[in-house]
């Protein structure tokens, strides 16, 4: 008589054999960006920098084949992202996440011009409007490398992120605040999980202040002549007022 007990576990251990293999050809991702710009404190749409997800397959991994990866994007407390909505229906926005293809000698940074439409998945964003998710971008396959060099690798590039930082801290005096989104990627031909946080922005105020704008040039000094100084402009006491309707020419002999 069978031992259906032996027969199950026999089974069981089988299938967790194939899932190690499986899991074995993964990708392992890291982030990175494109370099920060600077952002309006008083925003409420302005765009980030990019940020990047590169997936390489470990020495001693075999080959992967074509597939496809998921990547949510989160914001910072208190900040939301902003990008325009094209498809109401299905929520997909204008922020955009490209891959294309293999990382190669005659490719090396998969530089923006290059990706295609084919690869773009657009982003849609979070009911709490915290985070974008971006399902299902395509992948290429992987070759794997040689004795202990790693395998191919590939680049995902995230474009157009616009956020509102109103929930941010932001000082008129000291250094703007740095500011970062964290990537987290899933999917069959990559390692799941939490990628580093990644700097897309500087914030500051544009006008100076909160409620009141910086005052632009310098006080007037005896013997130099034709100093333009502006006023500070608070857009709550002088709303509508025209900023060069506060500015006043001082010359001093």
């Amino acid at each position: 008589m069978v031992n259906l007990s032996t027969k199950i576990f026999g089974l069981a251990g089988t299938a967790l054999v194939f899932a190690g293999m499986a899991f074995g050809q993964q990708a392992t991702c890291s982030s990175g960006a494109g370099g920060p710009l600077v952002i309006r404190a008083e925003t409420t749409n302005d765009v980030v920098g990019d940020l990047t997800v590169t997936c390489t397959l470990g020495a001693g991994f075999t080959a992967t084949p074509a597939g496809t990866v998921n990547i949510q994007v989160f914001a910072p407390t208190g900040v939301t992202f902003t990008s325009k909505i094209l498809d109401a229906t299905n929520g997909y926005s204008e922020a955009v996440a490209w891959t294309d293809g293999v990382i190669s000698s005659t490719n090396p940074n998969n530089l923006q011009a290059n990706y295609t439409a084919a690869s773009a998945v657009l982003g849609t964003i979070s009911a709490s409007g915290n985070s974008i998710n971006f399902i299902g971008i395509p992948t290429p396959a992987l070759a794997a490398g040689s004795g202990t060099s790693a395998g191919q690798a590939f680049k995902v590039l995230i474009s157009n992120i616009r956020v509102n930082p109103a929930g941010l801290t932001v000082s008129t005096t000291g250094a703007p605040p740095a500011f970062n989104l964290t990537p987290i990627v899933s999917g069959g031909t990559v390692f799941q999980g939490s990628l580093s946080s990644q700097q897309v922005a500087v914030v500051e105020y544009a006008l100076g202040g909160a409620s009141t704008g910086k005052g632009y040039g310098t006080a007037p000094t005896a013997g130099v002549n034709n100093f333009v100084v502006c006023k500070s402009y608070n857009p709550t006491a002088n709303a509508g007022a025209d900023l060069v309707t506060l500015s006043t020419v001082v010359k001093v002999s």
